[in-house]
């Protein structure tokens, strides 16, 4: 491989860095949990939108009941979509 190949993988590499930056990861709640009342996406056993309520130490799922299976990962909601409304 020449310098010039090689450069320009450094340069996709950086881009790409950048853009894995931007998406939200998955974080376990071993590690963090997030503030309470917030919606977010939750792993147990399957994923779905639910919040952590650090008052009573438990999730609820999107219909405010409390999510029976253990929660092992969560991570923020990405940002609504920007639809104009004219």
């Amino acid at each position: 491989m020449n310098q010039r190949s090689e450069t320009y993988i450094r340069v996709l590499e950086r881009r790409i860095a950048k853009l894995q930056e931007l998406f939200p990861k998955w974080i376990s709640v071993e590690d963090a949990l997030p503030d309470s009342d917030i919606s977010v996406l939750v792993y147990a056993d399957c994923a779905c939108s639910g919040s952590w309520n650090g008052e009573k130490k438990n999730w609820h799922d999107s219909e405010c009941r409390v999510v029976a299976r253990v929660v092992t990962h969560w991570m923020p909601l990405p940002d609504p979509p920007n639809i104009c409304t004219e």
